[in-house]
């Protein structure tokens, strides 16, 4: 009787366990079948729209800043070789004056005598875009900055430039440069130098 009863019981549990995993099998399977709403859809394209827009802006400005970055670079280097000249012949050089004259931007010019006794002048030409030019004695002007240069200013203050006072001439040149670039963005950052040049000539 007790083996009928136990026999009984293993075979109820046997049948439970094997109707329960048929159930939630089937259950599972229909669930992987399901696709989603359409509510679901809509949620899903809009965060990804909003992530892939914050992303394309982030990468936007970091091209735009590398971009400006470069031309800032550039522009400040070539300016930088131009003074580097101009303060090289400024100091073996004497009889400094302000001059004007076209085509050259109002005081924004000077003549001096250099070491081999030529005339020089530089000043600042405005032509679509501010350039640094030079003419010897009588001579055509010739332009020194790069097309990627617009130079805003160029300024000179002379100190001790007259003849015969003894003193040893100093001249300070202040320059406003930003690149030459097409952004606005890029245009409205400008950098201003400034040197002051004692000349190695003594007036007596």
């Amino acid at each position: 009787m007790n083996k009928d009863i136990q026999r009984t019981k293993k075979s109820f549990i046997r049948n439970f366990c094997a109707e329960l995993i048929s159930r939630n099998s089937k259950f599972m399977l229909h669930n992987s079948r399901q696709g989603f709403t359409v509510v679901e859809l809509i949620v899903a394209v809009g965060l990804f729209s909003v992530i892939m827009s914050i992303a394309a802006g982030g990468l936007v400005r970091a091209f735009r800043t590398q971009r400006q970055t470069a031309a800032m670079m550039a522009a400040n280097s070539n300016a930088s070789l131009v003074l580097e000249q101009m303060t090289r012949e400024l100091r073996t050089s004497y009889s400094f004056q302000m001059t004007s004259s076209l085509p050259c931007a109002a005081n924004e010019e000077i003549s001096f005598t250099n070491a081999k006794n030529q005339n020089i002048t530089y000043c600042r030409q405005v032509n679509g875009r501010g350039i640094i030019i030079k003419r010897i004695d009588v001579g055509d002007f010739r332009e020194l900055t790069a097309e990627n240069v617009d130079v805003k200013y160029l300024k000179f203050y002379p100190l001790g430039e007259a003849l015969g006072d003894g003193s040893v001439a100093r001249v300070t040149m202040t320059v406003g440069i930003n690149p030459a670039s097409a952004e606005v963005s890029v245009k409205d950052v400008q950098v201003n130098l400034q040197t002051t040049i004692s000349s190695r000539q003594v007036d007596s």
